[in-house]
Parts: C-alpha cells; structure tokens; sequence
C-alpha cells in the first residue's frame, strides 16, 4: 500500500466513528487502564511512607548532635 491508499483507508475508518461513541470508549479505556495499573504512587498513603523511609535514612545517615555518639 502506498501513502494515499493508507491515508483513505484511515479516513474511511473514521468516517465510521460517531463522536459521542469515540469519546465514550475513549473514557472506558483511560478508566480500564487506571485500574490496571497496579503502582499507585501518588496517594497521600504512598507520599507519606516515602516520606517516612527518607526521614528514617536521613537520621540513620547523617547523625545530629542530639543522636550522634560521645566523642
């Protein structure tokens, strides 16, 4: 197939989509992907924990004077 025909072909097949119909099964598809997806990394739950192991390494790594050892 050359250029043209592939070009027709794909204006024939949208010729055949009734908008309210695209954008329905467009919204189905974002709503099915994002319940998929099985890494929810931006909830206040995930922020907070990673908040947390940050902090524990921090304090583990980079001793202050109230938490560092006698000289």
């Amino acid at each position: 197939m050359n250029s043209d025909q592939i070009r027709a072909e794909e204006e024939k097949r949208e010729r055949q989509w009734n908008p309210a119909d695209r954008w329905r099964i467009l919204q189905e598809t974002i709503a099915w992907t994002a319940a998929q997806s099985t890494a929810k990394r931006n909830t206040i739950e995930a922020r907070l924990a990673e908040q947390n192991r940050k902090l524990v390494w921090f304090a583990d790594h980079h001793p202050t004077k109230s938490n560092s050892h006698p000289t």
